[in-house]
């Protein structure tokens, strides 16, 4: 492994030591008091969840503030700590940010960052540095938004408003302004008459119409629903009935299937043999015993013996197909 890198392969899940490191940063930052008791720094500030936390600290007489921008492969990587207002340190850069501390400088994944902040704070704080220059206006709005966890589209979007509401006033009469400031009906016909309210009030009347538009809609549906279901169930009917029809045909033809098996028609020729082989041998010891004449002896004896050829050529012809059916078999 290369000694030079900045970081080393961790076995442990990266969120657990996300979360650790903001442990750290909560636990070692949380109002900080010395012995008078006097809070040298405020609790730690969530911006925006696991990703910017601000700490207000008083170095000297002024107050000042850390951003911690924590990026998303930390704590594999260093985050990005911030000063305001700006201040003149040799640990800070012309952008605000801390760039040489010791412990920021040699922050690894086994750092911890609230023992790193702690120690910049503390540095501050025993030789207060002096402050850059006045805030200007686009940091009092950036604190602002830190303060109040305000995106600044938000505010960028209230202070549209704002301004189209300061230049109608500003085009206004002294006895308009009177007006609005004793009659809430000239004051409400004022707001009605804001373009943003106005933009409002359309947006609600045009959600109120794809809301009903949509309410619409699911009527209908709802109604081919049920008809649907109407169908389904008539469905579900008939299918039933088809499965009874089909139970009863396949029990009939299992019955059948039986009586027609091979095995089965050759054990009923059999018995068909010896049935009519029965029968003429009663004829021929009638016609012994002379209980009938000789022409119903030759007629009745021979169509027996018919017969029974007819049902000895069927029985062969089973066999065969029985034969030809065990030869066939795998």
């Amino acid at each position: 492994m290369n000694s030079s890198a900045p970081f080393c392969t961790r076995l442990t899940d990266p969120n657990d030591d996300r979360k650790r490191q903001i442990n750290t940063l909560k636990v070692f930052n949380d109002k900080i008091v010395n012995k008078t008791k006097f809070i040298l720094c405020n609790s730690v500030s969530e911006i925006s969840s696991n990703t910017e936390y601000s700490v207000e600290f008083t170095a000297g007489e002024n107050k000042l503030a850390m951003l911690i921008i924590l990026g998303p492969d930390f704590p594999m990587e260093k985050p990005i700590l911030k000063i305001t207002p700006s201040i003149s340190h040799q640990w800070v850069n012309e952008n605000s940010e801390i760039v040489s501390a010791p412990g920021y400088l040699n922050f690894s994944v086994y750092s911890d960052i609230g023992r790193v902040v702690q120690a910049i704070i503390r540095e501050l704080q025993r030789n207060p540095p002096p402050l850059r220059h006045k805030e200007s206006p686009i940091s009092v709005i950036n604190k602002y938004l830190v303060e109040s966890n305000t995106s600044f589209e938000e505010y960028e979007q209230s202070f549209e408003v704002m301004s189209s509401v300061i230049g109608r006033l500003h085009k206004m009469t002294l006895e308009e302004l009177k007006a609005l400031d004793e009659d809430e009906d000239s004051l409400d016909g004022f707001v009605q008459d804001l373009p943003h309210v106005q933009s409002l009030k359309q947006t609600v009347t045009d959600m109120i119409n794809e809301t009903e538009n949509l309410e619409t809609i699911c009527t209908e549906l709802e109604q081919k629903i049920d008809e649907n279901k109407i169908i389904i169930e008539e469905k579900q009917k008939e299918f039933e009935e088809l499965k009874e029809s089909c139970k009863i045909l396949y029990d009939k033809y299992m019955k059948l299937a039986e009586i027609r098996a091979p095995i089965n028609v050759k054990k009923r020729l059999k018995q068909t043999i010896v049935t009519l082989d029965a029968e003429s041998e009663s004829i021929a010891e009638s016609f012994l015993e002379s209980n009938i004449t000789l022409n119903d002896f030759l007629m009745q004896y021979k169509a027996l013996r018919m017969k029974i050829h007819a049902v000895k050529v069927k029985e062969d012809r089973i066999n065969q197909r029985i034969q030809m059916e065990k030869n066939s078999a795998p």
